[in-house]
């Protein structure tokens, strides 16, 4: 599938693991491939692959609402679901589910920096270069976002870095 050629390792785990956690409908799973993928190359896939026209309208739709916030309140679903119909509405939402699943494993899987235990520095470190005993649990809250947002890397020498940089006093 050319669509799928641009996907990184990460985005393509992603894209299977997610078709692994959607129910077994053919268009429903073709969309959970290539949830996040443009509109047009969805379209061009669901053509190619000879789905009906029923089915390719299914996935393109879900295509283009694949990034769309579901709805949080009553009239935000009744606007919704008049706007998608129930079928396209609980597709999407089966595809939202199984993304935040997928991802939930990727992050898991990969063993992910989720908390200050897994930081490559603790508050002595911290404290080693300037930050004061006060300003650790800041410092270290701060490192632990760097590392979850990718603006750090998990490694002893950075953080300790980013640390004297933005923490320590003069």
């Amino acid at each position: 599938m050319p669509e799928l050629a641009d996907l990184t390792k990460d985005e393509y785990m992603l894209a299977a693991r997610r078709v692994s956690l959607t129910p077994p409908a053919p268009e429903l799973r073709l969309a959970a491939l290539l949830y996040g993928i443009a509109p047009e190359k969805i379209s061009e896939c669901a053509a190619r692959l000879k789905f009906s026209r029923v089915s390719r309208k299914f996935i393109e739709t879900a295509g283009r609402n694949a990034l769309r916030p579901l709805p949080m309140n009553r009239y935000e679903m009744r606007k919704m679901l008049g706007e998608l119909g129930e079928e396209m509405l609980s597709g999407l939402i089966e595809l939202r589910n199984a993304d935040v699943k997928a991802m939930c494993h990727l992050v898991i899987q990969q063993g992910d920096c989720v908390s200050i235990k897994q930081l490559q520095v603790n508050g002595e470190d911290v404290f080693s270069v300037g930050v004061t005993r006060k300003k650790t649990g800041v410092c270290l809250n701060a490192l632990l976002d760097a590392v979850m947002a990718g603006r750090v890397a998990n490694e002893k020498d950075a953080l300790l870095e980013m640390a004297r940089a933005e923490f320590a006093e003069t």
